[in-house]
């Protein structure tokens, strides 16, 4: 199928966990579905059985059969699972990765939709689906729509926050740095304000870790530093993926908030890490999506 560069998590005993923790590209999750659409072919090679295919988007559970009529309608998570593929409605059935990674497979539109994206609402996401890609397989279309949509999706960006003017403090805190204590943990953090860019060298648990930022314009870069992750807390979590390609750039949220953030864009993820100054006192919260409940927050002194 030509799909390169994949990465499972594995058990101690090397085994890959199954059920998760697959990372491939966006392109090849498209190739995956295809696979799953064409009933196990893939250029006229059996691959998988047909057999199983259908085995596995079939209805095996239903997660709550005590469900309302009128809830079943409105949910794609009240219709049923197979074997490690979720039914959904319209007679689809789908691949479903946290916080909005699908592989969305539509038999009767002969259709395959993949959506790899960072959303804490996922009925959302696939209602946005139902609501405007679905009656699209029964319009003919137009040139002009067709143009409409091509004009729109190249000028698709997410623009970086525009915070205040604090020149001021970024000359106060440039070639400075934030030492941390935590738990026995030594932690710091150096400023390298480089007109429009920062430059930030992070040490943990004594690995230095470079973070480069554009002021209010994102910067591409690499860093060493892990990027938000489900499983964090595993041992050995993502080690051995650095580093990261990411996109960051900085603003001042006020006088007294540097605000960093770093899109790692060979995933959805993105992090927020954000300094508050009182004095030599900093406060520093490291926060995401996938840890929104659990924030770090970390004490610090600045260091003249």
């Amino acid at each position: 199928m030509g799909i390169e560069e994949v990465d499972w998590e594995m058990s101690p005993q090397g085994i890959n966990t199954g059920g998760y923790g697959l990372r491939v590209k966006t392109e090849d999750m498209a190739k995956l579905g295809q696979l799953f659409l064409q009933n196990g072919n893939w250029n006229g090679q059996q691959i998988l059985p047909e057999s199983w295919i259908k085995e596995a988007r079939s209805l095996k559970i239903l997660q709550n059969p005590e469900a309302s009529k009128e809830d079943k309608a409105n949910s794609d998570w009240l219709q049923g699972y197979g074997y490690q593929m979720w039914r959904s409605r319209h007679e689809s059935y789908r691949a479903d990765g946290a916080f909005g990674q699908y592989i969305l497979i539509l038999p009767k539109q002969e259709a395959v939709i993949v959506i790899t994206s960072e959303t804490s609402n996922l009925q959302a996401l696939l209602s946005e689906v139902w609501n405007h890609i679905l009656p699209a397989f029964d319009s003919e279309g137009n040139i002009s729509d067709d143009l409409a949509l091509q004009n729109r999706l190249e000028n698709l960006s997410h623009k970086p926050t525009i915070g205040v003017e604090n020149r001021l403090m970024e000359g106060f805190l440039d070639e400075k740095s934030i030492a941390i204590e935590d738990n026995g943990r030594r932690m710091e953090y150096y400023f390298d304000f480089q007109g429009n860019n920062l430059e930030i060298n992070s040490i943990e648990d004594q690995k230095s870790q470079n973070i480069s930022s554009g002021k209010e314009v994102w910067v591409a870069g690499m860093t060493e530093r892990k990027q938000p992750y489900l499983v964090s807390q595993a041992k050995n979590a993502l080690n051995g993926l650095a580093p990261h390609k990411v996109f960051s750039s900085y603003h001042w949220e006020d006088f007294q908030t540097l605000v960093i953030e770093i899109k790692y864009i060979e995933s959805p993820h993105t992090e927020t890490i954000k300094f508050y100054f009182d004095g030599k006192k900093v406060n520093i919260e490291t926060s995401s999506l996938v840890n929104r409940s659990k924030s770090k927050v970390f004490q610090g002194i600045l260091i003249e």
